[in-house]
């Protein structure tokens, strides 16, 4: 048991270690863009961020760690509505400049909308097994109750 929990934490490490492959359709991202501008100007990247001002657009973009930077978006004709989370596709320019080739808008309350709906089914779930599931903490297992017969 041990030696399955240490392959699979070791396969995480190894995960988070493989660097970006651009031409393996894997882009750099917030993360490494914003922490390293300089080395991925004129290459493809894909970043994300709030819509926080349309004329000219622009996206407020955030790192893991939480290093913040705007970055202006052009060659879209697209009008977007500020509050709106924008996912851009594109060619990283000087100057915080990013030339899109595809862009995808999810609207501010969609993230709300998936939260409670998660929740909703979260707690189906839980009632579903414990309605059907008996956990016993002692013996550390988890039976399936015994039907009551009609009488």
């Amino acid at each position: 048991m041990v030696i399955l929990f240490a392959i699979t934490f070791s396969c995480l490490v190894w995960f988070g270690a493989t660097p970006v492959i651009s031409e393996a359709g894997v882009f750099p991202g917030n993360d490494e863009v914003i922490t390293d501008y300089e080395s991925h100007l004129d290459s493809r990247v894909v970043m994300s961020g709030q819509i926080v001002e349309t004329a000219p657009l622009t996206i407020r973009t955030e790192t893991e760690t939480g290093e913040e930077m705007s970055i202006r978006i052009t060659g879209i004709e697209t009008q977007f509505a500020e509050g709106n989370v924008l996912t851009v596709y594109g060619i990283l320019q000087p100057k915080q400049e990013i030339v899109a080739i595809s862009t995808v808008v999810k609207s501010a309350g969609s993230y709300w909308r998936a939260r409670v709906l998660s929740a909703i089914a979260g707690l189906w779930v839980l009632w579903r097994g414990f309605r059907h599931w008996q956990p016993s903490i002692r013996a550390v297992l988890i039976k399936r109750r015994q039907e009551e017969p009609d009488a």
